[in-house]
């Protein structure tokens, strides 16, 4: 069978180049490209293999998010109305925010949290020990259909993560959404956070760092409901055909 059309000789040459490439060097098996979706990740990538090719490419929203501008109300009772979307897994630095709030005495704060996981039980003992059960709420499993509704309700997404995130799509649809975001300054968070705007970070474990990213965030609310930021380059962004074709680049 011919490879190539040009001639039976060049096929045989195709053949053979084939079999050497790939059943002697083996080289199907030669990672020579990599991808990631933070600059972040790139470039703890490129310390372990610095001469690897290492591509950013976002992580894309699902194909059909729906934007819808939120339209939340001012600040009711001068009450800032954060909200947490994900698993309740120790890394996610839940127990350390909570504990922070309460040494902050804010009654200005309301704290939701929507998920699931090996950490509930703790979380609902540490919100009753530390007396929190009138501003800090577990709302138990979010159906991704009520996200919308949901959202919102909120004024700010937090992610209080304790370990470097790589890009937690979780800030991007928050963002998209109409929500401030709040989150630890690590990793892919701190950078999805300069990417999105109308963002604020704290270091994990700081009551004096979170205690100013709160004023700030308190004072961005009541300026203005909505974060100004660029929405439509947003989501064209992380839009899923943006994805698709920065990976069939990577093919071609």
């Amino acid at each position: 069978m011919r490879v190539s059309r040009r001639s039976a000789l060049l096929s045989f040459f195709r053949k053979c180049l084939w079999s050497f490439y790939y059943r002697v060097l083996q080289v199907q098996n030669t990672i020579d490209t990599v991808t990631a979706p933070s600059l972040f990740l790139c470039s703890v990538i490129k310390q372990v293999w610095p001469s690897k090719k290492v591509i950013q490419i976002r992580y894309p929203i699902v194909e059909d998010f729906k934007y819808k501008t939120i339209l939340k109300e001012s600040l009711q009772n001068n009450k800032l109305k954060l909200v947490f979307l994900g698993r309740l897994s120790f890394e996610k630095g839940l127990q350390s925010f909570i504990q922070m709030l309460s040494s902050l005495k804010n009654e200005h704060i309301q704290f939701h949290i929507y998920g699931d996981g090996p950490i509930k039980n703790d979380l609902h003992e540490l919100i009753k020990k530390l007396k929190l059960n009138e501003s800090v709420r577990l709302m138990g499993y979010m159906n991704p259909d009520d996200l919308v509704k949901v959202l919102n309700n909120y004024h700010a997404l937090v992610l209080p993560s304790i370990w470097n995130e790589n890009a937690p799509l979780v800030l991007t649809e928050g963002a998209i959404q109409g929500l401030y975001l709040l989150s630890s300054d690590l990793g892919g968070m701190k950078e999805l956070c300069e990417v999105c705007g109308g963002a604020f970070t704290f270091k994990p474990y700081s009551t004096e760092s979170l205690q100013i990213a709160l004023v700030n965030l308190y004072s961005a609310v009541k300026e203005s409901n909505m974060p100004k930021r660029e929405y439509d380059t947003l989501i064209q962004q992380f839009g899923y055909q943006n994805f698709k074709k920065e990976i069939s680049k990577v093919y071609t």
